[in-house]
């Protein structure tokens, strides 16, 4: 009588696919988990910065600056002096209409430096742009609104 012995040497097709489709499964999940927590990570380094400039625009002892123009005096709140919704950059350093709205003559030469230069807000490099703009986390500069009715005693929303 005779045995016949199998001794495989490897794997079967099937078996191969079977662990292909767990591993492409495991990294699908791996993937997606990834790009949650980077949201949620982003929202969170947002929130903290957004805290931050609160503070610094609350405790700030100027909370305007005034300068002569050639049409008069303006005076503005001090985080948005070219109205442009963006907390203000640096405007004398590189700051140009197309990055930060643009800065008169007139007020750049009143000694006005910028939100992060006049409050000396301690911010993290990463959350700074190139002509000392804000930016989230997702690198867009920050935007600023002011209204009382809306945001109430503080008056200011990021």
């Amino acid at each position: 009588m005779r045995h016949f012995h199998s001794h495989r040497a490897g794997w079967s097709f099937v078996e191969l696919v079977i662990v292909i489709a767990v591993l492409v499964a495991l990294m699908a999940i791996g993937f997606v988990t990834w790009g949650i927590l980077r949201t949620r990570t982003a929202i969170s380094s947002t929130h903290m910065l957004v805290g931050s400039i609160a503070t610094q625009i609350v405790t700030y002892s100027a909370k305007q600056w005034t300068w002569q123009e050639p049409t008069g005096a303006k005076t503005r709140q001090i985080f948005d002096l070219n109205r442009d919704g963006l907390i203000d950059g640096a405007p004398g350093i590189t700051a140009t209409p197309d990055l930060d709205g643009g800065f008169s003559a007139e007020l750049i030469a009143s000694g006005y430096r910028g939100f992060m230069a006049m409050t000396g807000a301690a911010i993290k490099p990463s959350f700074i742009s190139k002509n000392w703009q804000v930016l989230d986390a997702w690198k867009r500069p920050m935007r600023i609104s002011f209204a009382g009715k809306i945001y109430g005693t503080s008056g200011f929303g990021l």
